[in-house]
């Protein structure tokens, strides 16, 4: 094999990890459907060498998980809400307080640019939109608290997360709550009130955890 072959695999790969994570994070692939390389590798038109590898990467990101066998896209019960939300709340509170005292002008206003943009998608209807935005108010604020420890424990869940606040917004639709929090914990930021910033980051996951277990339990369990 040549190096500008194993080139050209090593980006199929990637090519095909991209196209299945974000069909998993928009929920084109409902939580439980299974993974059968074979079929995917005659809808794609490819061998199933990169389809395995994607897999591979996609069960590290924990979006996938093997069961009895079959590779399913994972379906999080409440224990695992429960456990993803205290991480996040070990972690983005602290992040938030320190981002207070150390974001610059310009980053106020990029922040402010991702919630004004959040805002009219919803308006809109474009609910996959918003949940990339909202992603990336989170990611953009641990990024501004200058600690790269922050950054790298979160960028390692950051598929997941992702995976997560979907089902917040479009299964159990906290949506115009979840921008409204994002607003206040901006204001906080803005005045330079970390503390502030720091309670509202801590109530606004602790409102989203709370909210998926209610309506979880209203449901039978957490589901799509």
């Amino acid at each position: 094999m040549t190096a500008a072959e194993i080139q050209k695999a090593k980006s199929l790969s990637d090519q095909v990890y991209e196209y299945l994570r974000a069909q998993i994070l928009c929920g084109n692939m409902k939580p439980g459907t299974r993974i059968v390389e074979s079929v995917l590798a005659r809808q794609l038109k490819i061998s199933r060498s990169p389809i395995r590898e994607a897999v591979q990467l996609l069960k590290k990101d924990g979006l996938l998980q093997q069961e009895n066998g079959r590779i399913l896209v994972f379906r999080p019960s409440a224990d695992d809400f429960q456990e993803l939300y205290e991480l996040r709340l070990a972690v983005e509170p602290i992040a938030v307080e320190l981002a207070t005292g150390r974001i610059q002008a310009h980053e106020l206003e990029q922040i402010a640019g991702l919630l004004i943009s959040a805002d009219q998608c919803l308006q809109r209807g474009e609910i996959d939109k918003v949940i990339e935005l909202n992603s990336l108010f989170h990611e953009q604020l641990i990024r501004f608290s200058r600690n790269g420890r922050f950054q790298r424990m979160m960028t390692e869940i950051a598929s997941l997360v992702r995976y997560y606040r979907t089902f917040v917004f479009k299964v159990y639709k906290r949506n115009i709550e979840t921008n409204q929090e994002h607003w206040a914990i901006y204001r906080a930021v803005k005045e330079g009130d970390a503390a502030l910033a720091r309670k509202r980051m801590e109530s606004h996951i602790k409102n989203d955890l709370h909210f998926i277990l209610m309506r979880s339990g209203e449901r039978g369990g957490v589901k799509e």
